[in-house]
Order: C-alpha cells, then sequence, then structure tokens
C-alpha cells in the first residue's frame, strides 16, 4: 500500500504518531475505514447478513464509488476527478467487517427490528404532505415531458407560423398529455399515476374503493388544464391583445385581470392544501376523493404474522450475538 512509503509512522516510536496522525496518507485511511461502518453494522444488524454476505456487500459499495469517479460523476464533469485506488477498496471493505465485529455493542443501544418495522408501517400508512408534493411535482414534470414530446411530433407534420399558434398547438399537446397521463392511465391502473406511484399512494373513493372513470376527469381536469395553465392562456390574450381593436382591448385586460385574481387565489389554496392533510380544493369537494397509502399491511393477523417473524428473527439473532460474544 501506498501508506507504507509516504508516512512518517514508525510503529515502535510514540514520538512519530501525533504528527503521522496530521498526514493524508494516514488520516485518509482512517476515514475510508470508518466510512463503511455503519453500513456493516445495518447489514448485520437489520438484515441479518453473515459475515461473508456483509464483506461482498461492503466491497460492491466501495466499487460503486470507484466507479462513479471514474464516470466523472455521470458525465457532469469533463474527465474523471480521481483515479480508482484499490486502497480504497481494501479500507472500505475492511470498514465493513469492522462494523459486522462491532455490532454486539452498538445491538444494546438501538431499537428492537420489530418496532422499526411497526413504526415504518404505521408511517407509511399515512399519506403525507411530503408524498402529496413529490407526487404533485412528479405528475406535472411528466406531462410536462409528454406535452414537448407531442409538440415535436407536432412541429414535424404541421407548420407553426405565429407566436399564437405556438401556443394553441402547445395547449394542445398538454391536452393530450394529461387526458393519457391523468385520465386513461388511473382508469386502467386503479387510480395510479406516474407520480403517485413513485410515492406508494393512489386515488380512491370515500369508500377505499375505485372511483369511477367521470371521478377522474373531475379530480384533475380543472387543475391541469384550467388552473396550471393560466401563465400560458394569458401569453394568449397578451398577443390578441395587439391584434384587435382598442374597442375589444379592455375585455381582455379585464379578463386579463380575473384570471390573474383567480390563480393567485388558486395557487394560495394549492399550497395550503399540499401541505395540509384534511384539505382539499373546492373542486374536488364534488368528486370526494382522496390519496390512499398502499405501504400497509392489510389485515392483523398479517400483522401478527409479522411480528412473530420479526421475533424470532431477533431471537436467532440475539443468539447467534451472544455466542459470539
Amino acid at each position: 500500500m501506498e501508506f507504507t512509503t509516504s508516512t512518517s509512522l514508525v510503529w515502535n516510536d510514540p514520538a512519530t504518531y501525533l504528527t503521522a496522525f496530521n498526514e493524508p496518507s494516514l488520516y485518509l485511511i482512517i476515514f475510508n475505514v470508518l466510512l463503511t461502518v455503519p453500513f456493516g453494522v445495518y447489514l448485520r444488524y437489520y438484515f441479518q447478513y453473515s459475515w461473508k454476505k456483509t464483506l461482498l456487500g461492503s466491497f460492491m459499495l466501495s466499487l460503486s464509488f470507484e466507479c462513479l469517479q471514474l464516470s466523472a460523476l455521470f458525465g457532469i464533469y469533463p474527465r474523471p476527478y480521481r483515479l480508482f485506488d484499490v486502497d480504497d477498496l481494501i479500507t472500505n471493505s475492511f470498514g465493513g467487517m469492522c462494523g459486522y465485529v462491532l455490532t454486539p455493542i452498538f445491538v444494546h443501544f438501538l431499537p428492537t427490528r420489530s418496532k422499526l418495522d411497526e413504526e415504518a408501517f404505521q408511517k407509511g400508512q399515512q399519506v403525507t404532505s411530503m408524498r402529496r408534493v413529490v407526487a404533485f411535482f412528479s405528475d406535472v414534470l411528466f406531462i410536462l415531458i409528454a406535452s414537448f414530446l407531442f409538440y415535436y411530433v407536432c412541429t414535424k407534420y404541421f407548420t407553426i407560423t405565429t407566436f399564437l399558434q405556438t401556443l394553441l398547438v402547445f395547449y394542445g399537446c398538454l391536452v393530450c398529455s394529461v387526458t393519457l397521463l391523468l385520465f386513461i392511465l388511473p382508469i386502467f391502473t386503479k387510480g395510479w399515476t406516474f407520480g403517485k406511484a413513485l410515492v406508494k399512494i393512489k386515488l380512491v373513493n370515500e369508500e377505499d374503493e375505485r372511483p369511477k372513470w367521470y371521478q377522474y376527469f373531475l379530480h384533475f381536469f380543472p387543475l391541469y388544464l384550467f388552473i396550471l395553465p393560466i401563465p400560458l392562456m394569458l401569453l394568449m390574450l397578451f398577443d390578441i391583445y395587439f391584434s384587435i381593436p382598442s374597442t375589444y382591448q379592455i375585455c381582455i385586460l379585464a379578463l386579463a385581470v380575473l384570471l390573474c385574481a383567480f390563480y393567485l387565489v388558486s395557487l394560495k389554496t394549492g399550497i395550503h392544501m399540499l401541505f395540509h392533510h384534511n384539505k382539499t380544493a373546492y373542486f374536488e369537494r364534488l368528486v370526494k376523493l382522496k390519496n390512499h397509502s398502499m405501504i400497509q399491511v392489510t389485515t392483523k393477523a398479517a400483522v401478527q404474522e409479522t411480528k412473530i417473524e420479526t421475533a424470532n428473527t431477533e431471537e436467532v439473532a440475539e443468539e447467534n450475538i451472544e455466542n459470539t460474544l
């Protein structure tokens, strides 16, 4: 290893220890070892991995670090910013094994596995604000991607010359995207959209059953085809304003002011709704749909069975740890 030739450490001379700890050749090794100690503890404590699996997992984790460095963080940098270092593979793998050996010390201070699983199930059953926010913005992202793809196809087959035509064609593409992703898709997936699938939630009615097809229409279309595209509509009105007689311009201005006011009120309501679980939009109160979490154990018998299996696993793990000690 490079450490043996680049350090001033002399094992039988304590006077060199403090100087050596200030040298990169030594503290980099120490930090590389400490980096994967928690990983080794986690593999043995929660997954009950053997030392062979822990060693393999630590090695593969370290190998992924080195490969990411060689890829220049997936091309973000123009070239690799670090070299592939075999010493890092050795020290990271050693750190994982240190975590495996030290697990019996930490296990007395950590919550039991059954408690962790029970808390995870309870949290998973709640549709938190964060899950709603992630689902919403993910759906918006997918809709925008699909809309731009539709628009790209339209530009290949149709000639678009004016700014107003561009806006109208893009709005048509937006309608197609929303219809496909937020109307047709949930009908076939029983309430799932791409965004909701990412956070394991879906739409259900008040009886926790599959909604009717028209309920998806009333739930999604007012928001995604009227409220959110209001800035696009304002751009259309701005373009129309300069191409009509002055006698009609006051009507366009009045309509624009009304749309702005409605958009700001809806935006305030939407932000409040995203961060408050029981808050619903005015247009959603007609359809009475709600988000339902799919991360749950459906029956008490399944819960009890899970607890029994977890308890048996913990008993075996404690016996192994006691035998190790």
